[in-house]
């Protein structure tokens, strides 16, 4: 991040307490921290847990799991529901989560699930 989102004054370096230097914005005199995105994906599995359910997406020539950022004022739980039912249209039974990844390229934190529909 260059420049202040609110303002568009170029950041500068400055030292923040506890964190080390951050981007600070001189004329709004606030620190602007990293913006940071978080997702789930989800492993899922038919009733007798012996298949996973994978999609395609964006015309792209591959399977992926069930995926999606998880938007302002919802939870991680609430977006496994939300994008299991937008994207393929199934109702979550059970669910349990499995671990969390940095994704690099995105800045995300990815949460990853195995739910059952």
């Amino acid at each position: 991040m260059k420049y202040c989102s609110e303002c568009g004054t170029k950041l500068i370096e400055k030292e923040c307490e506890i964190d080390g230097l951050v981007p600070y914005c001189p004329t709004c005199k606030q620190f602007r921290f990293p913006m940071f995105n978080s997702a789930i994906s989800t492993i899922i599995f038919n009733p007798t847990k012996d298949k996973i359910l994978l999609i395609k997406q964006y015309g792209k020539d591959f399977n992926v799991l069930v995926a999606g950022y998880i938007i302002k004022g919802e939870n991680a739980k609430e977006t496994l529901i939300r994008e299991i039912k937008e994207e393929v249209n199934l109702n979550v039974i059970d669910y349990t989560y499995n671990d969390n990844e940095y994704y690099q390229p995105s800045n995300t934190l990815m949460h990853n699930y195995a739910s059952c529909s």
